[in-house]
C-alpha cells in the first residue's frame, strides 16, 4: 500500500465509522449479514470495491468540470461583436 492509499483508506475509514445506516431494510440487512458470514473478505473487498468507485466518481466528476469549463470559455469567446473591429 503507498502512503497516498493508506491517507484515502484512512479517510474512508474514518467517515464510514462516524456514519450511521438509520433505519435499515430487515431483508436487506439479513442477506448481507447471510453473505458475510459466508465470505470472510467481505469487508475487504466491500471497501476496495468502494473505493474503487469513488475514485472513478472524482476522476468523472474532474472530467465534466473540465469538458463543462472548456465549453464555458468557447460559448465566451464566441460571442463577438458583429461590428467589432478589433479582430479583423
Amino acid at each position: 500500500m503507498t502512503p497516498q492509499e493508506r491517507e484515502h483508506l484512512s479517510a474512508f475509514l474514518q467517515q464510514m465509522t462516524q456514519m450511521q445506516a438509520g433505519q435499515k431494510d430487515a431483508e436487506a440487512d439479513t442477506l448481507i449479514r447471510e453473505a458475510s458470514a459466508r465470505q470472510p473478505d467481505a469487508a475487504y473487498l466491500l471497501v476496495q470495491r468502494a473505493m474503487g468507485l469513488d475514485y472513478a466518481l472524482q476522476a468523472t466528476q474532474a472530467q465534466a468540470a473540465k469538458l463543462q469549463a472548456e465549453l464555458d470559455q468557447s460559448r465566451s469567446g464566441a460571442r463577438s461583436s458583429f461590428l467589432d473591429t478589433s479582430n479583423a
